[in-house]
């Protein structure tokens, strides 16, 4: 999972509140079906990493193990995740990533 928060201001975080954050943790660790070979945040801003370092005694050891903070260093995302996968918008060889194509996806498939 690479988590890009370019486009994340510190307006939007104050939408992020404790109760919020517990259920993001605790559907991520007990609750998503599937395994995560790694977390990568990038771009991430300061509060991110200020968010982090009061979630992580939260997490479970193996969680915490696999969460990656590259701040705009890609090269070093790159080192955990072929750019043969990644879109281009992040450096990679796959097609840029296109939101408007998931979230069709997505609501077709509630439907």
């Amino acid at each position: 999972m690479v988590l890009d928060f370019s486009q994340f201001s510190l307006r939007q975080s104050k939408f992020v509140n404790p109760r919020t954050v517990r259920l993001m943790v605790s559907g991520l660790q007990d609750c998503y079906p599937a395994r995560f070979g790694g977390i990568h945040f990038i771009n991430q801003p300061w509060y991110v990493e200020a968010m982090m370092s009061v979630i992580r005694p939260f997490l479970k050891e193996k969680v915490k193990e696999k969460i990656y903070m590259h701040g705009n260093n890609l090269a070093a995302l790159y080192e955990h995740v072929s750019r043969r996968i990644l879109p281009a918008d992040l450096g990679g060889d796959a097609p840029a990533y296109d939101t408007q194509r998931w979230a069709d996806v997505m609501i077709s498939g509630a439907s």
